[in-house]
């Protein structure tokens, strides 16, 4: 049963190595291994019983090779002598044994040694190995080992040790098991290679730099896909983790469009919601084909409502506009500029200007419902002017029609010389009687006004 527990022993050694979290620390790629320490037999023929005790010193030395940063190649040579057996003839028994096998480092500080700096808290280290011995005669054997040292001075780490042997196939004992215990002396022989720099993704940027100061994505150029490198924003003045770093709506990449990091005059601002201080936002801009870096664009119709909010865009320069920016239209309205021939509902072609304003107006405002109202002078008889005017209402209406806005809007009535506007004893009294006038009759508050012929 004893050499059962043992053998559960190098495996319970074994299960502890494999869920180790293994990491890099003070030792080096090749290291020298010195473990001085007293032997005691605890099966076998030269096993300590009642009547004696076997004890004896030995040493044992050995050299590993790092394959990973938590594991070690090892060969080992050990030596030794028990005295004083009580169940042969011998005073002394000699001890020889050369090994191969792993050594383990689960737990390894990685700060440096004391004295530069680092801690000394060193590495638990696990060892298993196996060979040939020579102790009741050639023997093979097997040893497990667990021991722990400090990182003291560069380059050497001391420690306490303890090793079990159990050896097989012996002159008098089919089993020994031996145990060691004492002080271990390590040292650093060929310190490891420092690690080579990983760049994953190709930005210039590190992984470890990205995982611990940028904290950007390793595996990804561009971690916040706005159309710039990480490593550009890095060194430049916007978030790698913020696509928008100044949210005008605009991404990054799109505002620096030669992705150098720097911002060129034909460039918006990246860090400014709206670069030209115009007044609306870059974003807003560069979706309606505005200049982001212009700020006259902001309003480009000029009616002192920005684009951004202006409902009626490319209104005439100089309309009345509301708060939507979109035409006045008051209680009547006089279309000034509308003209026709002498004596005739023939439009003048200098009337256009007046009639689109009239047009934009009612598409600025499809709520409203107008009567265009005819006006002339008193030349001629009441019946004759009341029905030019009524006619010359109809041709603006007409043209209205022609031009997109819907009958259904609109009335017609003249009402000849019946209500003049000023005095009819003087031409220029006459010429303001003579006009076409918008009367609103449901869903307006007020009216565009002018002068009229």
């Amino acid at each position: 049963m004893q050499i059962k527990w043992h053998g559960a022993g190098v495996a319970a050694l074994l299960g502890a190595i494999l869920v180790a979290s293994p990491a890099s620390a003070d030792t080096g790629e090749w290291n020298l291994h010195l473990e001085p320490g007293v032997g005691l037999a605890i099966e076998g023929d030269w096993a300590t019983t009642t009547t004696g005790t076997n004890l004896g010193p030995f040493l044992a030395g050995s050299v590993d090779w790092g394959v990973l940063d938590w594991m070690a190649l090892e060969l080992q040579l050990s030596g030794g002598a028990l005295f004083t057996s009580p169940n042969a003839n011998e005073d002394v028994s000699p001890y020889f044994g050369a090994g191969f096998g792993l050594r383990f480092r689960p737990l390894d500080d990685t700060s440096g040694y004391a004295t530069e700096g680092g801690s000394a808290h060193g590495n638990l280290w696990i060892s298993v190995h196996a060979g040939f011995h020579y102790f009741d005669g050639p023997q093979f054997g097997v040893d497990g080992a667990v021991g722990y040292e400090l990182s003291v001075a560069d380059p050497l780490s001391i420690g306490l040790f303890a090793r079990a042997t159990v050896l097989i196939g012996g002159d008098r004992d089919p089993v020994d098991v031996l145990f060691t215990g004492g002080v271990s002396f390590s040292l650093e022989l060929v310190p490891r290679p420092e690690p080579v720099p990983v760049d994953s993704d190709g930005d210039t940027l590190l992984d470890d730099e990205e995982l611990t100061r940028t904290h950007t994505d390793p595996n990804d150029p561009d971690t916040d896909h706005d159309g710039l490198r990480d490593d550009v924003e890095v060194r430049g003045p916007t978030d790698p983790r913020n696509p928008d770093t100044d949210g005008d709506g605009l991404l990054d990449g799109v505002e620096d469009a030669d992705h150098d990091g720097q911002r060129s005059p034909t460039e918006t601002d990246p860090l400014v919601v709206d670069t030209d201080q115009g007044g609306i936002p870059d974003g807003w801009e560069a979706e309606h084909g505005l200049v982001g870096v212009d700020p006259a664009d902001d309003d480009a119709d000029q009616d002192r409502v920005l684009d951004d909010v202006d409902q009626c865009l490319g209104t005439e320069p100089g309309a009345e506009v509301d708060a939507r920016g979109c035409v006045v239209i008051h209680e009547t309205m006089v279309l000034s500029g509308v003209q026709f021939e002498t004596d005739s509902a023939e439009l003048l072609p200098q009337s256009v200007e007046a009639l689109t304003r009239a047009r934009q107006a009612l598409l600025d405002n499809p709520d409203v419902r107008v009567e265009i109202g005819g006006h002339t002078d008193i030349r001629g008889t009441r019946d004759h002017n009341r029905e030019l005017s009524e006619r010359r209402a109809e041709s603006v209406m007409r043209w209205l029609v022609n031009h997109g806005i819907d009958a259904a809007r609109m009335t017609i009535r003249g009402y000849g010389p019946d209500q003049p506007r000023a005095s009819n004893d003087t031409d220029e009294g006459m010429a303001q009687n003579r006009r076409i006038e918008f009367r609103v009759l449901a869903g307006g508050d007020g009216t565009v006004t002018g002068d009229g012929d």
